[in-house]
């Protein structure tokens, strides 16, 4: 039996020795890209949990304050509703207090605050895809048009307020400082003069066309904004629930 050159067993050896270590040098670096690869994704996923629990507490802090607007926003409807009851009626249906206290919410035109928070800052700088949840990705995108709904029928309100009401019961010489000092101590620090004490002139107003509109339009504008108001609580509500699947699964 022949026996292969000795040059021809060194060149097989070395060809063998260089597959090794290809392949050895190759599954380093794949090792290497792994390595990245799931430290990046752990950096990912601490980062979504840190955005994740400051959405979680930007959004129960917005649902207090919504619905804290919403009862203020009740109070203000069952207010109107005495005012465009007692018009129908020809005749006021409750007490000199409780009249000024309706004209102060006839001439509020209270607004909803709530910042630019994480989620526009978020969508600023493209980190949005950070959050892994595609349907609480889906909730924050919309997140913006609920809101706008709110404040575009607050504004509408306040518009009306400013350019309508106001400017009747100034014409119509209504007193509103004992209005304002419902408002709270500070709204009003001088004596008051009540309207609602004005026995003739609260039948004026309540018999006056004009102002009997008014009274239906800022309460049609706060109809409105009960689905409004509703919608905003229940987004936001919907957008905790998602966030706290998401926590629950990192």
């Amino acid at each position: 039996m022949s026996k292969q050159p000795k040059e021809s067993l060194l060149f097989g050896h070395s060809v063998r020795s260089m597959l090794a270590e290809s392949v050895l040098i190759i599954a380093s670096i794949l090792f290497a890209f792994g390595i990245d690869a799931w430290w990046d994704e752990r950096q990912d996923r601490l980062e979504e949990r840190e955005v994740l629990v400051t959405l979680q507490n930007e959004f129960q802090r917005f649902v207090e304050a919504i619905n804290d607007r919403f009862e203020m926003h009740l109070v203000q409807v069952a207010a109107l509703e005495q005012l465009a009851l007692s018009s129908q009626a020809g005749e006021w249906s409750g007490s000199a207090e409780e009249f000024d206290v309706s004209i102060s919410h006839m001439m509020s035109p209270m607004t909803l605050d709530l910042g630019s928070g994480v989620v526009e800052a978020l969508v600023g700088v493209g980190r949005i895809e950070i959050i892994v949840n595609r349907e609480l990705r889906r909730k924050l995108a919309a997140w913006g048009g609920v809101l706008d709904e709110v404040l575009d029928d607050e504004a509408d309100s306040s518009a009306m307020v400013f350019d309508q009401i106001n400017p009747y019961l100034a014409g119509k010489g209504v007193p509103v400082s004992a209005s304002f000092r419902t408002w709270g101590e500070q709204a009003w620090r001088m004596s008051s003069r009540s309207a609602g004490t004005n026995v003739e002139l609260v039948n004026k107003l309540l018999a006056d066309p004009e102002f009997q509109t008014l009274v239906e339009q800022r309460l049609g504008y706060k109809y409105h904004l009960d689905e409004e108001l509703d919608a905003a609580i229940d987004a936001a509500n919907a957008i905790l629930r998602e966030i706290d699947v998401s926590l629950q699964a990192i």
